[in-house]
């Protein structure tokens, strides 16, 4: 079994993956630190009660009769149970941060193939994401676009936004106003000594 954490905006890269194996991929949120200690009793309460149905209980049954006389039974079962699950837990959980949830985009219908006439994808208003053919296989880092898209194209650095690279490919919003000078100014440079295909992403 293999294990991907993952964020709600990689999951372009999650369909990239289901293409290629084949195989459509479980998707699960990450559990909370309430989770986790509420996955620890019931691993707790399975092996009270395996110890219950093995038997060679009575030198404990001493210690649980002479408890008996200040507390009732079920205070006595529940301190054992806090005892356990204390010696259990890891050191310093108490100040464990709450992981963040966030939530899931839903998951886009596969397609076995683009229909000709798709539009280029506007991420949100005002930003459009551009498309460049070159990724982490060719020495791309968000450095080396950032620097070539505000130093070709003479755009502010506030007209760049979030940049995705993967292995052989990369995404960048920019401003919808500056996008088509963007494209043109990359197009006319090089990236790494080669020259990608540069154009507007499309969904």
């Amino acid at each position: 079994m293999a294990i991907s954490l993952a964020e709600p905006r990689e999951r372009r890269l999650l369909n990239m993956i289901e293409a290629r194996t084949g195989v459509r991929l479980e998707l699960q949120a990450v559990p909370t630190v309430a989770n986790l200690r509420e996955r620890r009793l019931d691993l707790i309460r399975a092996q009270v009660r395996e110890s219950a149905l093995s038997g060679d209980l009575e030198p404990y049954q001493r210690v649980v009769n002479s408890l008996m006389a200040d507390l009732e039974i079920s205070e006595i079962a529940a301190a054992a149970v806090k005892a356990l699950a204390e010696a259990l837990s890891p050191e310093g959980e108490e100040d464990e941060p709450e992981i963040p949830q966030m939530a899931a985009q839903p998951r886009a219908e596969q397609r076995s193939a683009p229909p000709p006439d798709r539009k280029p994808r506007v991420t949100s208003t005002g930003w459009t994401r551009v498309f460049i053919g070159a990724g982490r296989l060719m020495g791309i880092r968000p450095g080396d676009l950032f620097g070539a898209i505000v130093g070709e194209a003479g755009v502010p650095k506030g007209a760049v936004g979030a940049i995705q690279i993967t292995d052989r490919f990369a995404l960048v919003d920019v401003s919808e106003e500056q996008c088509d000078r963007v494209i043109q100014a990359l197009r006319g440079t090089r990236l790494r000594g080669q020259k990608p295909v540069i154009r507007r992403d499309r969904d």
